[in-house]
């Protein structure tokens, strides 16, 4: 009867569940407590007074005391989509109430995996605090849900928070300019600060477990910080030892030595990763990533620390400056007349990506080119003639077989944005396979060309401007 009342007032996420393991435990703590005494309670009083709210079902602080001790069941939703990731774990996505949301999942094989289970829950509360209490650095971790047993499946431990948007830097290795690797670094140290200040380790910082996010109309890109499966808040119980080369050195031998350290070790490490080489001007970023790599813990800086540095180098490099420069070039591409509500907001949505393919942040030529693809996509998406896709522009005739072609390349390489997705289409990947195999003066050719499809498509004459002077960048790369 009480699991049939928990399911009627279920969340669309959360279904709390009472099986006797759990009713035998809070009877064990009440009978400790004094509250019952054998099978009765001891006082007359308090089981009037319980026997009474057990009647108001729809009393709130008596529904949140029975929500509060039940197990948590966590329902997946009918079709969600799989994702892959490493390890042992299985993430799906869904839309839950317009919000799209992950679903990381985790089987129980042992006693030792449930006691792990029970202690990232304590982990994960204290991140959800953080980012509900919008903290400094609260803007660069993932958004926790919820977490516990599949309602399917209690072996299962499941955890919800927000689906982010975006490419994680495992795609990045020598990828990205030293002014964006800066920027990264300076927001992820923030986040690590956060964390940090309530003796939280992640301990699994790496590439495929920072997202960068492009909020609509931000002026730079947002890294997420996800995947806290392996996080937790420090003691001296941390005797785990994991491997791989963004793992600090003093965590990779018996007993590991679980720190703060570390967490910045991984940190410098990944940033060192994706940072392009032969960079000018990379000497004082490279001496604070090499700082933070130190094999001495007791030697790299703390999260504080890092940060401080990482922003003197941003302060050096003048990163700000640059992006205002930028934009002011990128905007100024706008005609007048054609400075539309619909295409400026489009425009502005899209600024941060913009400003990094200008800059040449992106060093890879089909990521930047990928960036721009969706950029345009959203173009064709909002026209008041209403295309759907970009492909729905092949619908009308007038088009040459070499402006169908560029088409379907912006296509692919709209389509290959985005991460940890279990597959792209054969015909995208063929696509994408053929566009990487051209020269890169003959890549901007044909890029152009579809963005001219586009903008003749629109009626937007200043839109090749644009994207031609945005991927000034790629040639100057």
């Amino acid at each position: 009867q009480l699991n049939r009342w928990c399911r009627a007032q279920a969340s669309p996420i959360t279904v709390p569940h009472y099986d006797e393991a759990a009713v035998s435990g809070h009877l064990d703590v009440l009978k400790e407590r004094k509250v019952i005494d054998g099978t009765q309670f001891s006082s007359r009083l308090l089981e009037d007074w319980l026997l009474g709210m057990a009647g108001q079902t729809t009393n709130e602080t008596f529904r949140r005391a029975l929500f509060n001790g039940a197990q948590r069941r966590i329902v997946v939703p009918e079709g969600a989509e799989h994702i892959t990731v490493g390890g042992e774990a299985v993430v799906r996505r869904a839309e839950v109430n317009g919000v799209m949301l992950a679903y990381r999942s985790r089987k129980l094989r042992s006693s030792l995996d449930r006691e792990v289970f029970l202690q990232s829950n304590e982990t994960l509360a204290v991140i959800r605090k953080i980012v509900e209490d919008r903290e400094p650095g609260s803007d660069y971790l993932f958004e926790f849900k919820d977490v516990g047993l599949a309602e399917r499946d209690p072996s299962e431990a499941i955890q919800v928070y927000r689906w982010v948007e975006g490419e994680d830097l495992s795609s990045q290795q020598g990828g990205l300019s030293a002014d964006m690797v800066v920027d990264i670094g300076v927001k992820m140290a923030t986040a690590l600060r956060a964390i940090h200040a309530k003796d939280v380790l992640h301990r699994d910082i790496c590439p495929r477990n920072i997202v960068l996010n492009r909020n609509l109309g931000a002026d730079s890109v947002r890294p997420v910080l996800i995947d806290f499966g392996f996080a937790r808040v420090m003691s001296g119980d941390l005797k785990s030892l994991f491997t791989g080369e963004h793992i600090a050195p003093e965590c990779r031998e018996s007993p590991p030595r679980w720190g703060k350290p570390a967490d910045v070790f991984a940190l410098c490490w990944t940033l060192a990763t994706v940072l392009a080489a032969d960079e000018p001007g990379t000497s004082r970023l490279i001496k604070v990533l090499n700082d933070g790599r130190n094999a001495d813990p007791a030697k790299r800086p703390n999260a504080d620390e890092l940060l401080v540095r990482l922003r003197a180098v941003e302060t050096a490099n003048r990163i700000a400056d640059k992006r205002t420069r930028a934009w002011a070039e990128i905007s100024g591409c706008i005609a007048p007349q054609e400075s539309t509500f619909w295409f400026r907001a489009n425009v502005d949505n899209s600024k941060s990506a913009l400003i990094d393919v200008y800059l040449g942040s992106i060093k890879r030529s089909t990521q930047t080119f990928a960036e721009i693809a969706l950029f345009l996509q959203r173009i064709v998406e909002s026209h008041s003639h209403g295309h759907h896709g970009l492909l729905n522009l092949l619908d009308r005739g007038g088009l040459s077989e070499r402006d169908r072609q560029a088409v379907r390349y912006l296509h692919a390489l709209r389509n290959s944005k985005g991460h940890a997705v279990e597959a792209i289409r054969d015909d995208v990947r063929a696509a994408l396979a053929q566009f990487d195999g051209l020269p890169p003066g003959s890549q901007v050719q044909v890029f152009l060309t579809g963005a001219s499809v586009v903008a003749r498509r629109c009626g937007i004459s200043s839109l090749l401007l644009l994207v031609g002077k945005v991927l000034h960048g790629v040639e100057a790369a």
